[in-house]
């Protein structure tokens, strides 16, 4: 089951991740490298449909890694904390989460809101809701 949970978490942070980046391709400015990469004629909005399949496609693995780790692991068995099955699990997903914090916040510090919400999906996600799904 836990293999399942991961599945369905990383399924939801790919619906998450991209409302994220379409938002960031739409209504932000858009990154010279999108420029170059896609012809000016381009909408925006357009790209968001392979972005889509892309983030699909990737969190579903992260989150079948996710969840195999916390099956070989044997993370159900650890400590409970903040309402999770896995104390431990929580603390590690959200170091995770945290680690890519302070190079966005440098290198695009507009948008931060966007990268801290990522953030907390992610520990909401895959600290809190998977281990609760994988003791179903």
């Amino acid at each position: 089951m836990e293999v399942i949970a991961g599945f369905v978490c990383g399924y939801a942070m790919a619906l998450l991740s991209t409302a994220a980046f379409t938002y960031l391709l739409v209504k932000a400015e858009s990154p010279p490298l999108v420029r170059q990469l896609l012809h000016e004629e381009t909408p925006m909005g357009l790209a968001a449909v392979p972005l889509s399949m892309g983030t699909a496609l990737v969190w579903n693995m992260v989150g079948l890694v996710i969840g195999s780790a916390y099956r070989v692991l044997d993370a159900d068995e650890m400590a409970d904390f903040l309402w999770s099955p896995s104390g431990p699990f929580l603390a590690g997903m959200f170091v995770v989460a945290v680690l890519p914090l302070p190079f966005l916040l440098l290198m695009w510090p507009r948008h931060w809101w966007v990268y801290v919400g990522m953030s907390l999906a992610f520990v909401g996600c895959f600290g809190w809701a998977m281990p609760l799904l994988a003791e179903r």
